[in-house]
């Protein structure tokens, strides 16, 4: 199935994608 994988690599690319704003986030509170 090509479109479940695309899906599913999309839905986990944005959850790492709002991780690492997170990550970010509190990186750039702490300096």
């Amino acid at each position: 199935n090509e479109w479940a994988f695309d899906l599913l690599y999309c839905i986990a690319f944005k959850m790492m994608d709002q991780q690492w704003l997170a990550m970010r986030a509190t990186y750039m509170d702490f300096n």
